[in-house]
Order: structure tokens, then C-alpha cells, then sequence
């Protein structure tokens, strides 16, 4: 799985999560689903900032092939 199609699986699950607290009825099931939410999005920023990197790397080494 590419790293694109593995963000948006994990902002898909955020968004699901979001509709199962609002459904949601019992307060400890509401702070687990919370706790699930508060991983998956600590994922989803680490591999937004591993997305980025990999693109300004590939931008460098194409402006440093231009140069040469």
C-alpha cells in the first residue's frame, strides 16, 4: 500500500470514528474510541511529514540533476 492510499485509509477511519462517538452511549466507550482517534492521528501526521520529506528529497535531487 502506497503511502497516499495509507493516509487517506487512516482519515477515513478518523471520519468513521467521529460517526461511532457520536452514536456512541456509554462515556468509557466514548474515551477508548477518543484514545483510538488521538493514535490514528498521530499516524496520519507522521506519515504526512514522511510524505513531505520523500517529495522535497525527490525535488532536490531533480534540481540537482538540472545542475548537472
Amino acid at each position: 500500500m502506497s503511502d497516499k492510499e495509507l493516509l487517506k485509509t487512516i482519515q477515513n477511519d478518523i471520519k468513521n470514528l467521529d460517526k461511532c462517538i457520536e452514536m456512541c452511549d456509554s462515556d468509557e466507550g466514548i474515551d477508548y474510541l477518543k484514545s483510538i482517534q488521538k493514535n490514528l492521528r498521530s499516524q496520519e501526521i507522521k506519515l504526512v511529514k514522511q510524505i513531505a520529506i520523500k517529495k522535497a528529497l525527490k525535488e532536490q535531487n531533480n534540481e540537482q540533476t538540472k545542475i548537472n
